[in-house]
């Protein structure tokens, strides 16, 4: 089972992202899991916590996401 995490908390677009990520390329049963920080994500991977991340890097309101 694949491990995704995301920038959350559940239903923002990061989580829908990932979801929409796993979907086309055709993941079978993934896990996910939320995370309050962009780099608590991150680092979340470099800690086998989860397999990949989801993290934005832009917005239609604010532009450019800066840690």
């Amino acid at each position: 089972m694949k491990r995704i995490g995301y920038l959350g908390p559940a239903g923002t677009f990061a989580e829908r992202a990932a979801i929409t990520y796993a979907k086309r390329i055709n993941l079978t049963r993934p896990a996910f899991y939320s995370y309050p920080s962009i780099p608590e994500t991150m680092l979340a991977v470099l800690q086998d916590e989860v397999d990949e991340c989801v993290v934005p890097v832009e917005n239609s309101l604010e532009g450019s996401v800066n840690i």
